[in-house]
């Protein structure tokens, strides 16, 4: 019961949430709202595709255009090292359609501290950091 009510919150969250097995690295789990944020479809991203693809295809990059090395990935960081972390990069979702996010990623461990998967939330703040652009020209 409690695992279908989390998931039906996941799938109608209007945050973008992505979950990768641990060691591996395997993402099983993308939510509407990632999709939308990210572009793709669910088939091609949440067939076991490894993390290492799936950073690649989001082409993350810091805001001086400098794609970001795998350790600076934060769901990467939450699964290789069992931190918490947060980062706002840019990703290009092709069709020249940039997108500022916020990545917030943790580790989910069991009982003995084991990671068994990472989990990711982030937030599209395009939208924001354009108005406030546009409110210090003003």
């Amino acid at each position: 019961m409690i695992a279908n009510t989390i998931k039906a919150a996941l799938d109608q969250s209007m945050v973008g949430v992505a979950i990768a097995d641990a060691p591996s690295g395997k993402l099983h789990y993308v939510n509407d709202a990632g999709l939308c944020i990210r572009g793709g479809n669910r088939k091609n991203l949440v067939n076991g595709v490894g993390i290492e693809q799936y950073v690649s295809s989001l082409q993350m990059r810091d805001f001086d255009g400098r794609p970001l090395s795998s350790e600076e990935v934060p769901l990467i960081r939450a699964i290789r090292l069992g931190e918490t972390c947060s980062k706002e990069v840019v990703i290009s979702c092709g069709s020249d359609d940039d997108r500022i996010v916020i990545a917030n990623a943790s580790p989910v461990k069991d009982e003995a501290g084991t990671v068994l998967a990472g989990i990711m939330f982030f937030t599209d703040l395009t939208e924001r950091r354009q108005a406030e652009r546009y409110k210090s020209t003003v």
